[in-house]
């Protein structure tokens, strides 16, 4: 069993994600023999549906980086668009992964927040020490993923347990 909170979204505006201002309004159980599934099946069931297809925004801390190359490998197998900021789309391009460049959000906030408010970004990895430069980034691209419904996936182990399900419903080949 997983248990999802459920947000109220409506005028929601905070300097933190985590803060008193977001209030849950309820919550949901993912419930399934496979933990993975149950995840997928509470982030459903809490209105923050995994889409099968679309762009992906990365951003990960320095430690994390060649974890995540293999991670945005299996996106890329799946046919998921990837955009990162340009050191991680870097290193994706070098591990011979197609990726996308974006500005950091201090560096030009609409750009990234925009796409993730049209939607053109479908759901966010992004995993960052609280006591970093990127956090300020962090809480801005969080809250705006959340308020327009992209889910968001904080740490590895997650988008890995979310990967590893859309990777079993994916009719996908390879060549031998």
């Amino acid at each position: 069993h997983v248990k999802m909170p459920v947000f109220s979204y409506i005028d929601y505006s905070s300097d933190n994600t985590f803060d008193s201002k977001m209030k849950s309004s309820g919550s949901v159980m993912g419930r399934d023999i496979h933990l993975a599934k149950a995840l997928y099946k509470g982030y459903e069931a809490s209105d923050l549906h995994i889409p099968s297809y679309g762009t992906i925004f990365i951003s990960v801390r320095d430690e994390d980086k060649e974890r995540v190359t293999n991670l945005a490998r299996r996106f890329d197998k799946l046919g998921f668009k990837l955009i990162a900021t340009e050191g991680t789309a870097n290193m994706f391009a070098e591990a011979g992964i197609t990726t996308g460049v974006v500005d950091k959000v201090h560096e030009d906030p609409r750009n990234l927040l925009n796409k993730i408010k049209q939607h053109k970004i479908v759901m966010v990895v992004n995993v960052t020490n609280l006591s970093d430069a990127a956090s300020a980034d962090a809480i801005l691209i969080r809250d705006q993923a959340l308020y327009t419904h992209i889910p968001v996936f904080s740490s590895i182990e997650t988008a890995e347990l979310i990967l590893n399900v859309l990777e079993s419903l994916a009719l996908t080949t390879q060549p031998i």
